[in-house]
């Protein structure tokens, strides 16, 4: 077993030594001394250190102040302090959910932190290296649930503030000082345009902490998949910039542009394709009718087609729905996701506002008089009238139809629901409404008889509740956080 002998000093005819056992990676300190050819071994204290493989008894060091779990709301932020003789190196596992930013240096003490930028169950752990040496894992950081953004919520407007209200009145509270312009949920975080900021695109949580600018971009149209945003917008907040399709990580990292486009466009995205209608430049103007082209794109921003090319602004409206191969587009019209069998289903007037259900549509229709109608959109029968109404239709679910109908000069619409079998019609409530959700027995509304201020009501009519005092001016909208 070899050992390594080092010469510490020489006193007369004395040999003072440390060994050191090298194969078992064990240091004995203390004192030997040889005489003539004999070896004798007197230890003043003998202590056995293990060592850590690769390294030696003058490796630098490096102390962390925390070695137990730490746990994050979202959007909180935790700060390290690390004590090393060289720059160390800070590292979290999930970088998706996590970032990290060195805050200052003071003598050889580093100050690191982490903040949440993933949702609740997200977990990583916290390592430190210095050069040459293996990281060492300190401990590990979890995202859990804050008890005070758990929760159904009501996001809106009001004097250009970003607010939010529990679905039952409580909790009311003002996010930010930025009016939005749109909003995309995820988890914990709203995403939105920062009207401070020529609304250029940020996130915060539904706590009001973790504001975060993504992107310079102006965003006009922004969805979230698979951990990524997908959202259009342009570079100048002046309205005179190019428009393109970014897509981006939720933490604001991996931002690519797919498409860019010199006229405005909107999208859909669907599985691995987006769809949406473009308008059409002909000799570097739009066309005196406003004419639009229905096109389709895959996600990586390449295979861009055209499917339809329309006659007037009024051939594409509304909502897509997707059927099998089927691609739905308003006003009642169908064509296949590879351009071919378009066809009409039905030859009247109807409003953009439509709603599907399953194998029905159901929109307002006109033939020389209003009527709500359904159709069903397999077997090719004629529209079926559920009763007369010169409004829109608003939501479908669990058998009834909402919709809402201009009663007088407000600005808003009055509340109905009728059975899908034309049944059952009756009006819910007394008040004019707009910006409506329905998300289970309950609607969501902005009461315009009572000074705009937010309400919620039962779908039976009954249960009407004011949620806040606040005059709403836009943007109401339902948002459940974990």
């Amino acid at each position: 077993m070899p050992f390594r002998l080092t010469i510490l000093w020489n006193c007369g005819n004395r040999d003072y030594a440390m060994l050191k056992l090298v194969e078992e990676n064990i240091f004995i300190r203390g004192l030997i001394f040889m005489k003539s050819r004999f070896l004798a071994v007197a230890l003043t204290g003998l202590l056995l250190m293990p060592v850590l493989p690769g390294t030696t008894a003058s490796a630098a060091a490096v102390r962390c102040d925390t070695t137990t779990p730490v746990s994050l709301h979202p959007g909180s932020s935790y700060t390290f302090k690390i004590t090393s003789e060289g720059t160390p190196g800070f590292t979290v596992g999930n970088g998706g959910a996590f970032q990290t930013k060195m805050l200052s240096k003071k003598g050889n003490s580093y100050y690191f932190q982490v903040t949440a930028h993933g949702n609740p169950g997200d977990s990583a752990g916290v390592y430190t290296s210095l050069p040459g040496q293996a990281p060492v894992r300190q401990c590990v950081v979890s995202i859990v649930k804050n008890p005070d953004a758990a929760g159904d919520w009501l996001l809106y407007n009001s004097d250009d503030h970003l607010f939010a209200v529990r679905t039952d009145g409580t909790g009311g509270r003002k996010l930010g000082n930025a009016s939005t312009k749109l909003f995309a949920f995820d988890g914990n975080w709203i995403y939105y345009g920062n009207n401070d900021d020529h609304g250029r695109l940020y996130k915060i949580t539904i706590a009001g902490t973790g504001k975060t600018k993504l992107s310079d971009e102006i965003p006009e149209e922004l969805q979230i998949q698979n951990g990524w945003l997908y959202y259009m917008g342009s570079d100048r907040y002046d309205g005179t910039g190019k428009m393109s399709i970014y897509k981006m990580r939720t933490d604001g990292t991996g931002k690519a542009a797919l498409f860019t486009s010199d006229v405005p466009f909107g999208f859909e995205l669907r599985g691995d394709w987006f769809y949406g209608y473009r308008e059409i430049l002909e000799d570097g103007a739009f066309t005196a009718l406003g004419e639009k082209e229905l096109y389709k794109m895959k996600i990586d921003g390449t295979g861009f087609t055209v499917l339809k090319k329309g006659n007037s602004m009024y051939d594409f409206t509304g909502p897509f729905h997707f059927d099998g191969d089927w691609l739905y587009y308003g006003p009642l019209s169908r064509i296949k996701t590879d351009g071919t069998c378009d066809e009409k289903l039905a030859n009247l007037y109807v409003d953009p506002v439509y709603q599907y259900d399953g194998d029905w549509i159901y929109y307002i229709g006109y033939d020389g008089k209003y009527h709500l109608y359904k159709m069903n959109l397999r077997d090719g029968s004629e529209p079926v009238s559920l009763c007369d109404s010169p409004g829109q239709v608003l939501s479908v679910a669990d058998g009834w139809v909402y919709y809402g109908v201009s009663e007088d000069e407000s600005m808003g619409i009055y509340l109905y629901r009728i059975r899908d079998d034309g049944t059952g019609n009756m009006r819910i409530g007394s008040s004019s409404c707009r910006s409506i959700t329905i998300a289970g027995d309950w609607i969501y509304y902005i009461n315009v008889s009572d000074g705009e201020k937010p309400y919620k009501i039962r779908t039976d009519g009954s249960g009407q509740t004011k949620l806040s005092n606040n005059v709403v001016s836009s943007l109401l909208q339902r948002f459940s956080a974990a």
